[in-house]
Parts: structure tokens; C-alpha cells; sequence
């Protein structure tokens, strides 16, 4: 029988030092909303993390800031309304890309702002070629209910659609030979972007996993 082995990228790696932790084993990352004082730049900082799938992040401010912020989505999945006053926000992603930044100060391209990079992820231990990807919760959907997932072999240069708007949140890939027969030695790579099937919402895409059938 087989397995899958989910390849280290600079992504995984970066999530390997993922910060803090919470009492259930759960990695938090945090994310300060900086303005001291007198400051002339405000910043959420850092300004990029990386995050697991159904990963918390949590922007704080403390009782020394006094400016008035907002965390606004650029795709309209999440908002904090502007405050002057004591930040304590947190969301859980699915994969995909999802830009920030504050309504008051930035844009969405420039200024204060920030990125949330959520990478799908794939069952470690399946039986034979076939393998789980991963690119939300069922119990935890807050950014996105819908999902488009691509994949393709890697060096391949064009990307395959495997789901479009789909309300799944997992698969196995190669079950039945879709979207292809999984191959035992072969590197798969995958990416996925959160939709919001009410609000019309839509992700970038997330970085990609690679995936090698054992």
C-alpha cells in the first residue's frame, strides 16, 4: 500500500514556525495592528503570514493605540467597521490568497495592508495511490462557501480544473480515476480559492502543495 508524502515548500516551512499556540494545540497566528502614539506609519505587522487550512488569525491592538483602523477583506470576506478603540478580531481561513487592509490608512494595494496565504493540505496516511486534498473545514467556514480547487502534474505548465464551485471541502484524489488515475511516484501539485456563493466573493489563488503518490 502507499502513501502520500505532501513536499516542504517555503510555505510549509514557513508554517512550520508558526508562532503561537493555544491550550487545544491549535497555532495562532498573531497579527499587531502597530500604531504608537505620534507615529506617521501605521502598519499591520507582520503585514504577511502563512497559515493551515482552518488556521485562526487573530489582529490585536493593545490600550496604547489610538488611531482609528479598519481590517477590511478586499474581496468583501470578512471586515472589522473603523475603531479607535480595543482590537481583538479573529477569522479562520480556507485556502486560497486573501488580501487586507485598512480603510482609513492603506489600500488595497498599498499602504497599510497585509496578505493571509492559506495552502490546501493532503491526507498522510491513505490506502494505495489515491490521496485526500484538503482546502477547508466543514465545521469552520467563515471565508468562503464555495470552492474552485485546480491541479495539474508537476513541470506541466497549464493548470487541469478538478472542482468548480463546489461545496466540498475535501476529496480523494484519483477515486474512480478523477480527475485522473493517481499515479505511484508522481508529483501532483494543487492549488484552491475560497468563494462566497452569496456575496460573490472570490479568493486568489492559494500557493501550491505538492503532493507525491507512494
Amino acid at each position: 500500500m502507499g502513501r502520500v508524502l505532501a513536499v516542504a515548500t517555503a510555505l510549509s516551512c514557513a508554517l512550520m514556525m508558526a508562532p503561537a499556540v493555544t491550550g487545544a494545540g491549535v497555532i495562532v497566528e498573531e497579527i499587531a495592528v502597530d500604531d504608537p502614539p505620534g507615529a506617521d506609519a501605521f502598519a499591520f505587522t507582520p503585514d504577511r503570514v502563512d497559515v493551515l487550512v482552518n488556521g485562526p488569525v487573530h489582529w490585536s491592538r493593545g490600550v496604547d493605540g489610538d488611531a482609528r483602523h479598519s481590517i477590511t477583506q478586499t474581496d468583501g470576506f470578512f471586515r472589522l467597521a473603523p475603531t479607535n478603540g480595543l482590537i481583538d478580531f479573529t477569522r479562520r481561513f480556507s485556502a486560497g490568497t486573501f488580501r487586507y487592509f485598512c480603510e482609513i490608512h492603506g489600500s488595497p494595494a498599498r499602504g497599510m495592508d497585509g496578505v493571509v496565504r492559506v495552502m490546501p493540505d493532503a491526507d498522510t496516511d491513505p490506502l494505495g495511490p489515491n490521496f485526500d486534498v484538503r482546502w477547508a473545514e466543514d465545521e469552520t467556514l467563515e471565508t468562503g462557501d464555495r470552492f474552485d480547487v485546480r491541479y495539474r502534474r508537476q513541470g506541466a505548465s497549464d493548470w487541469k480544473r478538478w472542482e468548480r464551485n463546489t461545496p466540498l471541502t475535501k476529496a480523494e484524489f484519483g477515486l474512480g480515476n478523477e480527475p485522473e488515475r493517481a499515479v505511484q511516484g508522481r508529483a501532483y501539485e494543487f492549488t484552491a480559492r475560497s468563494k462566497g456563493n452569496a456575496s460573490g466573493a472570490k479568493s486568489g489563488w492559494s500557493p501550491p502543495l505538492v503532493v507525491v503518490a507512494e
